[in-house]
């Protein structure tokens, strides 16, 4: 996840592809909670603790919501089939934040020294630093 001035949201879709009713948790993500100190949250506030065969798919939200620049990590460990002890496996979550920077084409602009009433300009090129598209 990348994100400029706005909030980015991300799915995750969890798919049973067997003909059995598959049970699975979270870490105990049963509400909308936070993860890593507020920084990711789990936008959903119905998951369901199965997947049956007729569903196949679910979906959530896990929304990036950092307050400085950087980069942040954390896991969500999924278990599945009751087994608390082992978790199958785990979402890893990445996102980073750049804040903005501007680069100037000249580092000073001098004005020579003119007669009242006569114009002076100067041109600076101004680009974005970690937002080019």
């Amino acid at each position: 996840m990348k994100q400029g001035a706005y909030c980015d949201c991300q799915a995750i879709n969890l798919i049973n592809n067997s003909k059995k009713k598959l049970y699975w948790q979270l870490l105990d993500l049963r509400y909308n909670v936070t993860l890593d100190n507020d920084i990711f949250r789990v936008l959903h506030s119905s998951l369901p603790s199965s997947i049956s065969s007729s569903t196949k798919i679910f979906s959530f939200k896990i929304n990036f919501v950092p307050t400085k620049s950087g980069t942040y990590k954390t896991r969500i460990l999924l278990y599945i089939s009751h087994n608390n002890q082992t978790p199958y496996t785990y979402i890893e979550l990445t996102g980073k934040l750049l804040m903005p920077n501007l680069i100037f084409s000249i580092r000073y602009l001098m004005f020579p020294p003119v007669p009242l009433d006569i114009e002076s300009g100067g041109t600076v090129c101004v680009r974005t630093k970690g937002f080019e598209k």
